[in-house]
C-alpha cells in the first residue's frame, strides 16, 4: 500500500477472520505485507491509516510469489527448462496416474520434440495432442526419470501430462522440452 498524502497501514485476515499479518512503515510511511498463506479460501485486505482522522488516496498492489516447494507448471515453451511440483493442489485422475500437472505447448505437424522429466521419485509422462489423444508416453528412460522423443502429427495445442508412476507421490521435478532442428 503506497500513499504520497498519508501514512498507510495494512492488516490481512484469514478465512478464519483471524488476524494473519499487519504492517505499519516498510518504505518510508508506506506499508507492505510478505507471507506465506496457511490455508485455502477467502482472505481480507484491511487498509487503512496510522492516524484514525487521516484521509489520502493510495495504491493497493497484491502479487503472488510461487513458493519453492509447490510450483504448479501450467505451460511451457521450446526451449525452456521449468520446475513444478506434483502435490495434492493438482487436478487429480485415475487415468493420469493420481495428481497430475497439464503442461501446455504449441507445436507443429512434423515438429520433432524430446521431453525430459527429471526427480529423484519415479517420474511418468504422458503427452496427448491437440484432440486429446495420447500421442506418446513413457515410464521410465534413464532410472526413474522419463522421455518423449516423438514427431508430431498436427498442429495445435499439445499437453503434457507431467505425473508420478506411484499415484500416491507428491514431488518436485524439472521438465524440459526441446525442439530438433
Amino acid at each position: 500500500m503506497e500513499s504520497a498524502n498519508g501514512d498507510t497501514y495494512l492488516f490481512l485476515y484469514g478465512p478464519d477472520g483471524n488476524r494473519v499479518a499487519e504492517n505499519d512503515d516498510y518504505q518510508g510511511l508506506n506499508s507492505q505485507i510478505s507471507t506465506t498463506l496457511d490455508e485455502n479460501g477467502e482472505y481480507t485486505i484491511i487498509a487503512t491509516s496510522f492516524d484514525n482522522e487521516a484521509t489520502f488516496d493510495y495504491e493497493l498492489s497484491l502479487s503472488t510469489e510461487e513458493s519453492a516447494e509447490a510450483v504448479d507448471l501450467r505451460s511451457i515453451s521450446y526451449g525452456e527448462t521449468r520446475n513444478g511440483s506434483i502435490d495434492s493442489a493438482d487436478p487429480e485422475s485415475e487415468t493420469y496416474r493420481g495428481n497430475y500437472e497439464p503442461v501446455t505447448f504449441d507445436g507443429e505437424s512434423g515438429d520433432n520434440v524430446t521431453i525430459d522429466m527429471t526427480s529423484e521419485d519415479d517420474t511418468y509422462l504422458i503427452l496427448l495432442g491437440p484432440d486429446g489423444t495420447i500421442v506418446a508416453e513413457n515410464d521410465d528412460y534413464e532410472g526413474l526419470d522419463s522421455r518423449i522423443e516423438t514427431e508430431l502429427p498436427s498442429d495445435g495445442s499439445y499437453t503434457i501430462v507431467a505425473t508420478s508412476f506411484d499415484s500416491r507421490a507428491t514431488f518436485d521435478y524439472e521438465l524440459t522440452l526441446e525442439r530438433d532442428e
